[in-house]
């Protein structure tokens, strides 16, 4: 009975050590790839015109609705980065 119970146990701690290596694995991809997208963004960001564009002036609500989102955000943005 004491062999049987050692066997089971043995087979639990070995479950349970391949389960942390691979959330340590999935951890370490995670990691990877937030590096990746880092220096991807800041090679695009580096790479945009540093001119400082002032924003359009303000109107009225209808014509700032009625414009395209490009001319709404400042040239280099997160937002124009991503599209």
């Amino acid at each position: 009975m004491d062999i049987a119970a050692l066997g089971a146990a043995a087979s639990q701690v070995s479950g349970a050590q391949r389960q942390q290596q691979l959330s340590l694995s999935a951890v370490k991809s995670a990691q990877v790839q937030a590096q990746s997208l880092i220096s991807m963004l800041t090679a695009a960001t580096s790479q945009a015109p540093q001119t400082k564009a002032a924003p359009p002036p303000v109107n009225s609500g209808a014509a700032a609705a009625d414009a395209p989102a490009d001319r709404r955000l400042p040239r280099g943005s997160i937002v124009n980065i991503l599209a």
